[in-house]
């Protein structure tokens, strides 16, 4: 989807990428886009290809919606982005594999995979 460039940690200890591509957004002509974040931003493309149909979609869904009719623009992307968030924490990490550990074991049977 993106073009990554460098990565770096950042001041508060996070990953950061720069990341070069198209940022669409998209905006009601008249009133709101109800259940719709107002402007509806999209993620950044590599391609403008991908820019202009993620437009496309997002229009005709908002339009479906019998909400009027929507302008889209796509704008050139450069910058830093941060990368997922806070690390994990190492106890939900443990208590998530050994759930995922007694869910196999109950599939199996109580047999050992391997």
């Amino acid at each position: 989807m993106t073009t990554v460039k460098n990565k770096y940690v950042g001041p508060k200890g996070r990953a950061q990428k720069l990341i070069v591509g198209f940022r669409p957004e998209v905006r009601a002509r008249h009133g709101l886009m109800l259940g719709m974040r107002q402007p509806l931003d999209g993620p950044i493309f590599e391609t403008l290809e991908d820019a202009r149909n993620w437009c496309i979609h997002a229009m005709i869904s908002h339009f479906d919606r019998r909400l009027g009719m929507s302008d889209a623009t796509i704008e050139p992307f450069k910058g830093m982005v941060d990368c997922g968030g806070p690390p994990p924490d190492p106890a939900q990490l443990r208590d998530i594999e050994r759930i995922c550990a007694e869910a196999a074991k109950e599939r199996t049977g109580g047999r050992e995979e391997g």
